[in-house]
């Protein structure tokens, strides 16, 4: 026979299951409620496979979309303003990720009260962005909306935005974060390309062949931190240098339209004043850049970016070694 001792703690540890199991029976079926200073998103950026954009600019009256997807090179646009198909499919995955992390990061300001879409500017949002992350078999949808800024001292640049998250009900709150400034620098399509003539890194080029009109006129490979000849013997030129201004010189514009592209190419391919940089890996995988210069710009193509000609400043010549 249990003691009474042990009857009442038997008892009490009994009804105590039962009252926690209820409980989370009550958690389990209640729906997210956003609340000030909650996260209204809950996603890994990096698991984001998809995302389209668009954009309203009201004072200009202008408004532009894309779409870009993650692929194994990083991201790639697919479709650009008014659904145009592009030559040069890079995007800039670095600002794409940014963006994604900054929403992820939101948070709650307030819920608003019922004012309608109009006057909290959600009506023709400034902004609609849309992703999704999982598997393909697995899909999770995701939306965010930027209505108006909100006329309050004390809200210092939030927006009324409506949100979508993981099948749940569009919601409008009002919201605060990082991402509201990053957006300030969206303002063309531009902003979402890979806008530099190289797609590669320094770190990951092991050779490089410098050559003017088809001759050499440098070879250096890596040892270390250090670049040497063929034969193993260190170069006075700054290498180092020569390949930062390169491989990240600027795009001015990018040439796709079949026309333009045509003459572009033609011009590329006449004549002298033809510049061009091969580089290789570690697998000995090589890339070639060639540039010829006009009087205003270069033209310029890469190797891996065949769809597309490019102009690129006229003083990235100077990266190139004395002949």
């Amino acid at each position: 026979m249990k003691k009474p001792l042990q009857m009442l703690i038997v008892t009490v540890l009994i009804m105590g299951a039962a009252l926690g199991t209820g409980l989370t029976a009550c958690t389990k079926s209640r729906k997210p409620a956003y609340e000030a200073g909650q996260k209204p998103f809950s996603f890994d950026y990096r698991e984001a496979m998809e995302v389209s954009i668009v954009t309203w600019n009201q004072e200009q009256g202008e408004s532009w979309s894309a779409r870009a997807e993650r692929n194994e090179d990083g991201w790639a646009l697919r479709s650009g303003p008014d659904g145009k198909s592009l030559g040069d499919t890079v995007a800039n995955a670095s600002f794409i990720e940014h963006l994604l992390d900054s929403i992820s990061a939101l948070q709650v300001q307030s819920i608003p009260a019922s004012q309608g879409p109009e006057s909290q500017g959600l009506a023709r949002p400034i902004f609609a962005i849309r992703w999704t992350t999982g598997t393909k078999e697995n899909r999770q949808e995701h939306e965010l909306k930027l209505g108006a800024l909100v006329q309050d001292q004390s809200s210092r640049g939030a927006r009324f935005a409506a949100i979508r998250s993981m099948n749940q009900p569009e919601k409008v709150l009002v919201i605060n974060g990082s991402v509201l400034k990053l957006l300030q620098h969206l303002d063309s399509f531009t902003t979402l390309r890979h806008a530099e003539w190289a797609t590669e890194h320094i770190d990951d080029v092991d050779e490089a062949e410098f050559k003017v009109n088809g001759m050499l006129t440098l070879y250096a490979q890596r040892e270390g931190e250090s670049w040497t000849d063929r034969n193993e013997r260190p170069l006075q030129f700054d290498v180092t240098g020569a390949l930062q201004k390169i491989l990240r010189a600027r795009i001015i514009e990018f040439i796709e339209e079949p026309r333009s592209l045509a003459q572009a190419s033609s011009t590329l391919n006449s004549g002298t004043g033809h510049y061009e940089l091969v580089l290789r890996d570690r697998h000995g995988a090589a890339t070639t850049l060639r540039a010829r210069a006009t009087e205003s710009h270069l033209l310029a193509s890469h190797s891996k970016r065949p769809a597309a000609l490019f102009k690129i400043p006229r003083e990235t010549l100077s990266a190139f070694p004395p002949r």
